[in-house]
């Protein structure tokens, strides 16, 4: 196996999921997964998956809501903190602030919206932040910009360039066949059939 320099427990996990949504309503808690399991449920699958356990969703979300059963922390976000134009390094910083909250040397932050990736792209973005990069960030090689697949940045990089990129950014490419925007109803449905198909092929 190639070697990693991170250790998945020397990472957190971080999975921003606020309830609003401009076109999906409620998109990041409703199902989608033919199984049922919502876009939330399965970003911690697959960092369960990848071998992390540390494990946090920031989110808005009413502790009476949160029906699904996670080994996770849930983070309580102030709605001042859940818009839609709400900078992620807010979200990250507001984490960090947390009185019973242990930093990390290194945080994964995976967005809900990409319910495509694989385990094995966060240890590829694992792999990547070397000591020489600030964060990495991966990109869908069909369009070239960041798909939330997956960004891997240092905790001293939040707190030397107040960003989660820093300077040097790594860039991860990820194949068409395995990203997919989540922004528009249609996008839901392809979703949802290119994950039926990829679960009838690995049976």
């Amino acid at each position: 196996a190639d070697h990693c320099p991170i250790k998945p427990t020397d990472c957190t996990v971080l999975i921003p999921a606020r309830t609003g949504s401009q076109r999906i309503p409620h998109k990041n808690f409703r199902p989608l997964h033919p199984d049922g399991r919502n876009a939330v449920q399965l970003a911690v699958d697959v960092a369960l998956e990848a071998g992390f356990r540390r494990i946090v969703v920031s989110t808005d979300l009413p502790p009476a809501e949160r029906q699904m059963i996670l080994p996770v922390w849930w983070n309580q976000r102030p709605p001042e903190l859940a818009q839609a134009d709400t900078p992620m390094i807010d979200v990250v910083r507001h984490l960090i602030g947390q009185p019973r909250y242990q930093p990390s040397e290194a945080y994964l932050l995976l967005q809900p919206t990409q319910p495509l990736r694989r385990a094995a792209h966060l240890h590829q973005a694992l792999r990547l932040l070397t000591p020489q990069v600030d964060s990495v960030v991966t990109i869908g090689l069909d369009r070239f910009v960041r798909d939330g697949t997956a960004y891997a940045f240092w905790d001293k990089t939040v707190r030397r360039f107040g960003t989660i990129y820093g300077e040097q950014v790594a860039l991860l490419p990820i194949p068409a066949t395995e990203t997919c925007p989540l922004d528009t109803p249609d996008d839901w449905i392809a979703a949802s059939a290119r994950m039926g198909r990829r679960t009838v092929s690995n049976q």
